[in-house]
């Protein structure tokens, strides 16, 4: 997803809307589709090079989106298919970064668990990945959303330019 035209505070996309909430937030819904996962990449490096993180973290947070992301897609609650995954990002002093999906959080291991996987291991990399990516990360139900929220302090304090 890129920004395009339009109201400052919203872009246009080929998908749907990306909303810009005072240049250090930006908050959007995907269909629970695979294919919607690089849309959400996309839009969450185009948002944190445009103020000015650096490349290194840029990389990591884009790994870790595209794990939450495609977890909140193919795990969702028992005998439900969400619909839409919602992403939130910011970037101030640290990066913020949300992903909920209609789902239960006794479908996810608690953080504590969440270990690199064994180098044979033919899946479970995703969840180490992130814990091992973020400063912080929680994991909480808000009505009827898991919400998985990672935080990654910025090297320079969030000087941005």
């Amino acid at each position: 997803m890129t920004r395009a035209g339009g109201h400052p505070m919203l872009g246009a996309t080929e998908r749907g809307t990306v909303a810009v909430l005072a240049n250090h937030a930006i908050d959007f819904e995907l269909a629970a589709r695979t294919d919607e996962v690089a849309a959400a990449r996309h839009a969450i490096v185009d948002h944190l090079a445009g103020r000015g993180v650096s490349s290194v973290v840029i990389d990591d947070i884009e790994l870790v989106t595209s794990e939450l992301v495609t977890n909140a897609i193919i795990h969702p609650r028992r005998g439900e298919r969400p619909n839409a995954v919602r992403v939130h990002v910011e970037a101030a002093d640290q990066i913020v970064l949300s992903v909920a999906n209609v789902g239960s959080i006794s479908a996810i291991p608690p953080v504590e668990a969440w270990l690199p996987a064994a180098p044979g291991a033919l899946s479970g990399r995703g969840l180490g990945i992130v814990r091992r990516l973020c400063d912080e990360v929680e994991v909480e139900q808000r009505g009827d959303l898991a919400v998985v929220t990672c935080r990654r302090h910025l090297p320079d304090g969030g000087a941005m330019p």
